[in-house]
């Protein structure tokens, strides 16, 4: 990783997007940018929460390891999201680990100036909160699978909550956790875990294409819903 000297079009962030120009010259003043390569660690779990950080290009994962210390995949950051924000409120330390997918430059808005922007603009602090909501409506979304009694409806909606669709209508599933960790999620064992998945392809509602699943029909794959 490099310390990067330019600076970025920040109006291009959503959360920063209805800030005036000059407030925007004086972000691009304080962030810290980073070029990272693939594979470089962003962030790791317990690291102090001493930013908030924007993706300016490339695509991270946000990922946690098991007891062989091996990582699985949470989640996707595409470029123009912010995060980091929960654990800068609150002071918790960092939950999980983000690593580069591909080249990233990564922008660091240090405690006190991210701090100082939430309490003095309003759209900043508003468009927070959304994201907080909508954090807290995912976890308990998850909290609700796991309160699923049957375990193929737990793999199901686990599955769905992850699938994707894409423009031309196609509905995928990417960086799919390994099965050892999708039984953890769906509190089952992972040979539950894999005959379900053998199961749902063998009725045509999955295809296996290499590490990605396609989901072909979306309306027989049960979600929470």
């Amino acid at each position: 990783m490099k310390t990067e000297k330019k600076t970025y079009p920040l109006r291009e962030i959503p959360l920063l997007s209805e800030l005036s120009d000059n407030s925007l010259e004086d972000l691009n003043r304080k962030i810290k940018y980073i070029r990272f390569k693939k594979g470089d660690v962003v962030i790791l779990a317990g690291d102090e929460s001493n930013s908030l950080i924007f993706l300016l290009e490339g695509e991270l994962n946000v990922v946690d390891t098991n007891e062989e210390g091996e990582f699985y995949w949470l989640a996707t950051i595409k470029s123009g999201i912010h995060f980091g924000e929960l654990g800068l409120i609150i002071g918790q330390k960092r939950s999980a680990t983000v690593i580069a997918v591909q080249e990233s430059v990564v922008g660091f808005l240090p405690r006190n100036d991210a701090l100082d922007l939430i309490l003095n603009q309003p759209t900043v602090a508003w468009k927070l909160m959304h994201r907080m909501a909508n954090i807290i409506e995912k976890t308990n979304a998850q909290l609700a699978i796991v309160n699923l009694s049957n375990a193929r409806d737990r793999v199901e909606a686990l599955l769905s909550e992850r699938a994707e669709t894409y423009a031309n209508g196609m509905v995928v599933i990417e960086n799919l956790p390994s099965q050892q960790n999708l039984a953890k999620m769906a509190n089952t064992s992972r040979e539950t875990v894999s005959r379900i998945i053998s199961k749902l392809i063998k009725e045509g509602i999955l295809e296996k294409d290499y590490r990605r699943l396609i989901v072909r029909q979306p309306d027989k794959l049960k979600g929470l819903s």
